[in-house]
């Protein structure tokens, strides 16, 4: 599945330049007078729950003249004076309105909070590849690829000729003994749970050694770390422009570079292909493919 792109900034930027060529046109026809910026009270909104869903949220805008933009703070975004959000998960979320006038722009802020998940709302296909879904298994487990050629690999940070492992991509098996052939990384749909099952020990870049008692260089190079299963974790997917995967606590996904949020550049039934950055060398960009055990 590619994942679709859009960025509310671009979609921001481009409404308030068609705002002030409007502005600036009728001043040069009709007056001189472009009129007041919206006030901050023309930016506030109001909200509340539908009756068809206590995580399904109706927004209004305090004044239904002016154009209005929403970012809903869960990815999504909107146009219009009276709008709606799907929150399918718990927590809380930033919703931010923008208006616009001949005179320019406010935004307003506020944090809204949603008691608790609904997985009936959550028919979203990213779910149910990585998880299994609800009307499927219900959990998916995850293995790197490692009978492939390119199942591992880095390359340039930004990303020069593509989103793949330009500068090196491990061969089939290559990392063997490296720790992370026999890691397990289960997605459960329900409560978004996710465990990391270590079977001892990971694999870990070189850089980030010194973060872990034990560590021993690998075979196959950079290190090995013992290291526990980080059980009862959760995971959670922002789609963007740059669709992410984070997951929680100590856990993370194959190779330690000190995050746990990994860039999904493709996701099918029988592949997840992921890339993601390193805190200790920011020009590079490492990648992992992985299939279902």
């Amino acid at each position: 599945m590619k994942l679709p792109s859009f960025s509310l900034t671009s979609r921001l930027a481009g409404l308030s330049i068609l705002s002030t060529a409007f502005a600036l046109t009728s001043c040069q026809e009709d007056s001189p007078e472009l009129g007041p910026p919206p006030s901050s009270e023309q930016a506030s909104f109001s909200y509340a729950p539908t009756d068809s869903s206590a995580n399904i949220i109706q927004f209004t805008a305090a004044d239904p003249q002016v154009q209005a933009v929403w970012d809903f703070g869960n990815g999504e975004s909107a146009e219009g004076p009276v709008v709606s959000a799907v929150y399918p998960r718990q927590g809380t979320y930033t919703v931010t309105l923008t208006v616009f006038t001949r005179g320019g722009n406010a935004s307003t802020s506020e944090d809204i909070t949603i008691d608790q998940d609904d997985p009936s709302l959550l028919d979203n296909e990213l779910y149910q590849l990585l998880s299994g879904g609800a009307q499927g298994p219900g959990s998916k487990t995850w293995v790197i690829d490692s009978a492939a050629d390119g199942h591992f690999g880095v390359g340039p940070e930004p990303a020069q000729a593509g989103l793949f492992p330009e500068y090196y991509a491990a061969t089939a098996l290559e990392k063997s003994g490296s720790g992370m052939y026999n890691d397990r990384y289960v997605f459960t749909f329900n409560g978004f749970g996710f465990d990391m099952v270590t079977n001892g020990d990971i694999y870990i870049n070189t850089e980030h050694k010194d973060q872990f008692s034990g560590a021993v260089e690998s075979p196959v190079g950079d290190y090995i770390a013992p290291f526990p299963d980080q059980l009862n974790e959760s995971w959670s997917i922002t789609e963007a422009s740059d669709t992410t995967l984070t997951v929680s606590g100590n856990a993370f996904l194959s190779y330690y570079t000190g995050v746990q949020t990994y860039q999904i550049i493709n996701i099918e039934e029988d592949e997840l292909f992921l890339r993601f950055l390193d805190t200790k060398s920011p020009d590079l960009a490492w990648y992992i493919r992985l299939v279902p055990e």
